[in-house]
């Protein structure tokens, strides 16, 4: 967005240089030729008309819409591969998660709702910014990525509580019938 301010600065500059005002201007030269001077960097052919510097406009404005609407398509297609990769990765958790007992499968239930929260509102920013106006698809973009951040974080969140609930249970020392604690069973070794 911020090329489309550059290039909206440039038609400012080029209209405001190409458009003078008629008789007793200082911009004027003293020859009576009452052509503008060409902008900075451009060579002036002739006298330059209003029709002229909308030519100018029209043409920097639809290369400024053109470079934007290029940036969205890039978006949009990385936005898509990250909902439809987030998307399998959910679906697989949710596989896993259906494989646990019940007792676990109920504790792994928080881990897993925020995931199916995350999910949603990532693909409503999603599909709002896949159906946003060439204009208005910027102040969306933001949303998206967070959103997807987010996402990926209750899915790594979801994964590690998995990891936790399908792990084995400590040990049990053979003396006292309590479970050894990590530091107390390397020690013995030695």
């Amino acid at each position: 967005m911020s090329r489309f301010v550059v290039l909206l600065m440039i038609v400012a500059a080029v209209v405001l240089t190409g458009c003078g005002k008629e008789g007793g201007d200082a911009s004027v030269p003293p020859s009576g030729d009452t052509a503008a001077p060409a902008a900075p960097g451009m060579k002036r052919t002739g006298e330059v008309t209003v029709e002229d510097v909308k030519g100018e406009v029209k043409d920097v404005m639809e290369a400024a819409t053109a470079v934007a609407g290029q940036e969205r398509e890039k978006l949009a297609k990385k936005f898509s591969a990250w909902k439809e990769r987030l998307d399998n990765q959910a679906a697989g958790l949710e596989a896993k998660g259906k494989e646990l007992d019940e007792k676990a499968r109920e504790e792994w239930q928080a881990a897993w709702a925020k995931v199916q929260e995350k999910q949603k509102s990532f693909a409503e920013k999603n599909d709002a910014f896949q159906a946003a106006s060439a204009e208005g698809w910027s102040e969306l973009k933001e949303g998206v990525d967070g959103a997807a951040k987010e996402l990926k974080e209750a899915i790594s969140n979801a994964v590690a509580e998995f990891d936790r609930l399908t792990a084995p249970p400590p040990e049990k020392t053979e003396e006292a019938g309590s479970e050894a604690k990590p530091e107390e069973a390397g020690s013995a070794e030695k």
